[in-house]
């Protein structure tokens, strides 16, 4: 799972997923300096994901809104550590 600046709108749903998330991997980067979706909703994901049995990883940038290079370097980093080459 990955979420990038994102937030978890309802946390009564990780409830009944919490099964799935049982040590699911999920990339979560979030820039601190967002005004659209704060990075304290960024933090809040990341306990509601972490404290549901995910491995959940919080990456914080000097960022805002929007998708930096660097984001893009940890996606494509997490992603090829979990998924099978070709």
């Amino acid at each position: 799972m990955c979420l990038l600046s994102g937030y978890v709108a309802q946390v009564s749903e990780l409830d009944r997923q919490r099964d799935r998330l049982q040590n699911m991997y999920a990339l979560l980067c979030h820039g601190i300096h967002d005004d659209v979706v704060p990075f304290k909703d960024g933090l809040a994901a990341l306990d509601a994901l972490a404290s549901r049995g995910a491995r959940a990883r919080l990456v914080a940038f000097a960022a805002s809104h929007w998708l930096s290079g660097d984001m893009v370097f940890e996606l494509n980093r997490f992603l090829d550590e979990r998924l099978p080459r070709g």
